[in-house]
């Protein structure tokens, strides 16, 4: 359960016995709300569906923090350490920052 209540939102992928493989954190300025989503045996295909999930078509973007997927789910896991923002600017151009 979230802080405000709310469900923790969960989503789970095909590479079964994976575990948690990541988290995205985003915000809504529109809700004024930050949650938690968890990832849990996502492939990385997987993991790029829910973030053009949640930029393109729900508009909130986020930080996706991921654990090492390589040893995980194979060789399509992504990159160690590898994190993006996606940051909406009150013009309403995005910025992508990758860390």
């Amino acid at each position: 359960m979230a802080a405000d209540g709310d469900g923790v939102d969960v989503f789970r992928g095909s590479a079964v016995g994976a575990g948690v493989v990541g988290f995205l954190v985003t915000a809504d300025p529109g809700k004024c709300d930050v949650k938690v989503k968890v990832l849990i045996d996502c492939t990385a295909k997987e993991i790029d569906r829910v973030r053009r999930l949640l930029d393109d078509v729900l508009g909130i973007g986020g930080l996706l923090v991921r654990r090492n997927l390589e040893t995980a789910t194979g060789s399509d896991g992504p990159t160690a350490g590898e994190n993006r923002v996606r940051r909406r600017g009150g013009s309403g151009d995005d910025e992508t920052l990758g860390a």
